[in-house]
């Protein structure tokens, strides 16, 4: 096992109530629109929970042919979908690829359970005792995977993972250890659930673990809300590219991030409940530092350094007030006379500012305006008008505090040319 192989990501792909790709999940988040809704896969009028977060205009003839559709679960082809969007993205062209070192560990916590209710439905009422041929290969977790595999000819390591809630976390950090073991270059990884009918939905209603907040359910998934009354059960997908850094520099591959550690652990407390003193949580913490060979004194900063990469410049944010680039910069190379090295391109520091974040919602024209009054962090488009993130002591009139949780905390902001020499 090579502990020092660095892994990266390379594509991203996403099925989810609030968007049918990365991207449009991403725009529905930052909007604020809510994915859950009351059950439209069946009708859920006797049941005390009546909503979820469903993924709504998927067509699964969009990713596949029908045939494969129709003998298939619909978490196994909302992975097949992901898989294309983030394997378009990395770039990866699998006709010049040695298909047996690519691995897949896409996995599912509960399979397809709306067939084992179907299809149970039949078996006990019917004298025939009928069943279908597909419900074991539809009801099998490790079919997202085995599907992915068949679809894109994949002959690698494949395999799904099953740990309830943790599970595409699992998938993921199983992914790295299989790329540090050399197992293969690229593993497809990540996670995928479509369990939404009414046995799954009541087996949880049984255990008093679901909101009932049947007439606002885009405001029943509330975890941090002093009225919480349970979680929501929602649908979808979501699928990563990893790789050897190696591979992916030679194929010149967009590097989207990089992962350098994780931490699993178990609390062996309670069936359902976390450990009171957060043990588990704070050792897998420790875990995931230690493999990424951090100093756990530094995990403040690493948490809170975000990269932003645009066209020509590099916003590097930190919730740490400091005086020097060096370290603000404490996870890239300095190479003095005002530049820095980040992901092999060195980059000249043109400006370092502190202040607060505000963000307001403008037309292009206002955008303008601002942008030659203010330090903008972020810009982005939604739906016509222009979404701007700025740092400011004060807030800028008609700007709001974000994020509401951070209103108070100061940012170090640092700016970078790409053009640097």
């Amino acid at each position: 096992m090579n502990s020092e192989q660095r892994i990266v990501i390379t594509g991203m792909g996403a099925i989810s109530p609030v968007g049918l790709n990365c991207q449009e999940t991403f725009d529905s988040l930052v909007a604020g629109q809510s994915g859950v809704s009351r059950v439209s896969l069946f009708d859920p009028s006797r049941l005390k929970c009546q909503v979820a977060g469903e993924v709504k205009g998927f067509e699964p003839e969009d990713h596949m042919d029908r045939k494969l559709a129709r003998r298939i679960g619909r978490y196994a082809q909302f992975s097949i979908a992901a898989t294309q969007e983030a394997l378009a993205q990395s770039g990866l062209d699998l006709e010049n690829e040695d298909r047996s070192r690519i691995a897949c560990v896409v996995s599912s916590a509960i399979g397809d359970f709306p067939m084992v209710e179907k299809q149970m439905g039949t078996f006990f009422s019917d004298s025939k005792l009928t069943i279908s041929p597909f419900t074991v290969p539809r009801v099998s977790t490790s079919m997202a995977a085995g599907n992915i595999a068949l679809q894109f000819g994949l002959t690698g390591l494949s395999y799904g993972v099953s740990s309830a809630c943790a599970t595409g976390s699992h998938s993921l950090a199983t992914a790295m250890m299989i790329l540090k073991l050399g197992l293969a270059d690229i593993v497809l990884a990540g996670g995928s659930e479509a369990a939404i009918c009414e046995t799954f939905l009541q087996s949880y209603i049984a255990m008093r673990a679901l909101s009932t907040r049947n007439d606002e359910p885009e405001r029943a998934s509330r975890p941090f809300d002093r009225d919480r009354d349970g979680f929501v059960i929602a649908e979808g997908c979501g699928v990563m590219v990893l790789e050897t850094v190696e591979h992916a520099q030679r194929r010149d591959a967009p590097i989207l991030a990089e992962l350098v550690g994780a931490g699993m652990t178990c609390d062996a407390f309670h069936i359902t409940s976390a450990h009171p003193d957060g043990m588990g949580a704070a050792q897998a913490m420790t875990t995931a530092l230690n493999t990424a060979g951090l100093d756990p004194e530094e995990r403040n900063r690493f948490h809170n350094l975000l990269v932003s990469l645009g066209e020509e410049k590099v916003i590097i944010l930190s919730t740490h007030i400091v005086d020097d680039v060096s370290e603000l910069c404490s996870n890239m190379a300095v190479l003095g006379d005002g530049k820095i090295l980040l992901e092999g391109n060195p980059l000249e520091v043109t400006d370092k500012l502190n202040g607060k974040i505000w963000r307001k919602i403008v037309s292009s024209d206002e955008a303008a305006d601002i942008e030659s009054e203010f330090a903008v962090i972020s810009k982005r488009l939604l739906a016509g008008r222009t979404v701007l993130h700025v740092l400011s002591d004060a807030a800028p009139t008609g700007f709001e505090s974000t994020p509401a949780n951070l209103e108070d905390v100061y940012f170090s902001t640092l700016i970078a040319s790409r053009n640097a020499a």
